[in-house]
């Protein structure tokens, strides 16, 4: 199970090239955002480990980066665990702010 903690893997701390593994399935969790009428969104987080860094880091994914994934390694996210993808950096536009978004390239070879 993820927990929530202070290594936080986002586009502001990733680098492109970064080839980042899976560690464990992953959970939803609660999240700091919030929906129009008030209530809190969720969001996945899972376990990654990044290059050969030995520390465990969190990785939010959201829906562009799951259809990859699950295109690539299956709709359970416990066979994603010692899998690999590689990272790209994008800008983006997030409620009118320009971002730096992961994009995750599954590695199946």
């Amino acid at each position: 199970m993820v927990m929530l903690g202070q290594n936080y893997y986002s586009g502001k701390t990733a680098s492109e090239g970064d080839v980042i593994t899976f560690i464990d399935e992953g959970a939803w969790v609660e999240s700091k955002f919030k929906r129009e009428d008030g209530t809190n969104k969720n969001s996945f987080q899972i376990g990654i480990q990044v290059n050969t860094d030995p520390k465990k880091f969190i990785l939010n994914i959201n829906k562009k980066n799951s259809d990859a994934l699950q295109a690539a390694f299956g709709h359970e996210t416990k066979e994603w665990v010692g899998r690999k993808a590689e990272v790209t950096i994008k800008e983006i536009e997030v409620a009118s702010e320009e971002v730096l978004a992961i994009r995750l390239a599954p590695i199946t070879a």
